[in-house]
């Protein structure tokens, strides 16, 4: 059974974005890399395993047929 939330989107959004004013600009900049990070291994594994990825616009940012056209340019 799922639990309801107490605040709105529009209440989560803002409590994102005063958690984000919150904290200072190395923070960000050490939690920006981080999930860089964290998507590229992501990344990584589904490739491993052939499956294709997208990007957070819906680009494919990698898949088997680009690898195989990529070695085809070579």
């Amino acid at each position: 059974m799922r639990e309801t939330l107490e605040c709105t989107y529009d209440d989560a959004a803002l409590n994102h974005l005063r958690d984000a004013l919150a904290m200072t600009p190395a923070q960000r900049w050490q939690w920006l890399c981080s999930t860089m990070d964290f998507c590229e291994q992501i990344a990584r594994q589904r490739a491993a395993q052939g499956l294709t990825t997208l990007g957070a616009s819906g680009r494919v940012l990698w898949s088997p047929q680009m690898a195989a056209d990529e070695l085809e340019g070579l």
